[in-house]
């Protein structure tokens, strides 16, 4: 049996049936729950796709860990680690989105 060493060293887990890469994200999809419950967000998703195209073009597809609506605004979340947070295609995914989407937070949580 080979292992391959993860590129960010997290430990994936799975909670409920749906796995996550880290414990952390876990966690914090544990806290938009019951943030979501508690009326705080709504619409919340796990791991939702995010065209990103300019001009007609379809540059790349960005997957954001969390989506949810707070009052009227849309919210994407990343769960980071401060390596992952500084990687350049990550950085780049998300400087396109911004600019796509201005009204959209784009948000990291650590």
């Amino acid at each position: 049996m080979t292992h391959h060493r993860r590129k960010f060293r997290n430990t994936p887990v799975v909670v409920d049936g749906a796995r996550f890469d880290s414990k952390g994200e876990a966690r914090r999809w544990d806290e938009l729950q019951l943030l979501e419950r508690a009326g705080k967000i709504r619409s919340l998703e796990r791991q939702k796709r995010i065209r990103l195209t300019v001009e007609g073009v379809h540059i790349c597809t960005w997957v954001v860990d969390f989506a949810y609506f707070e009052g009227e605004r849309r919210v994407w979340e990343d769960f980071k680690n401060p390596v992952t947070a500084k990687h350049p295609v990550y950085r780049i995914k998300r400087k396109l989105a911004q600019a796509i989407y201005p009204a959209v937070i784009i948000r990291e949580v650590f």
